[in-house]
């Protein structure tokens, strides 16, 4: 049995669409995986006593990670222009592991939040929200 940690984990995005070829997107935390949820209803039956639960298709998802956020940072930059531009591409979340195991999605940038500039003197964060499609494919 495999256990896997979060430390050593890696946020990668692909460096061309639909390229294959992925670059770690450098300074990441607090990465979110994809959530797998369905859309449901309650429908109320005459001839029952309880409702009935139908499901549906996905939901659209989200995929949420922090930077220490540079603003010189190439690679940093390539997120604003993707969010400028719409441009869907691949992303991957690789595990601590021996790089077996990973989920891979396609998605645009959603959100590109940065955090308050307050007078502690806390590190520059930037929130990165991808969004994903209704019933995506992820593989892992």
């Amino acid at each position: 049995m495999t256990v896997y940690t979060t430390d050593l984990s890696l946020m990668q995005r692909e460096i061309t669409p639909a390229g294959g070829s992925y670059a770690t997107i450098p300074q990441c935390s607090n990465i979110t995986p994809p959530e797998w949820k369905r859309k449901s209803v309650e429908v109320n039956i005459h001839d029952q006593t309880a409702p009935v639960k139908k499901y549906g298709g996905g939901e659209g998802m989200e995929v949420s990670f922090d930077l220490a956020w540079d603003p010189a940072n190439s690679y940093h930059q390539a997120l604003f222009t993707d969010y400028a531009a719409k441009t869907e591409r691949s992303y991957q979340i690789v595990l601590s592991d021996t790089g077996a195991a990973q989920f891979r999605f396609n998605a645009v940038v959603g959100n590109l939040k940065p955090d308050d500039l307050d007078a502690e003197g806390k590190i520059l964060k930037l929130t990165v929200t991808l969004s994903l499609a209704a019933d995506p494919t992820i593989t892992w």
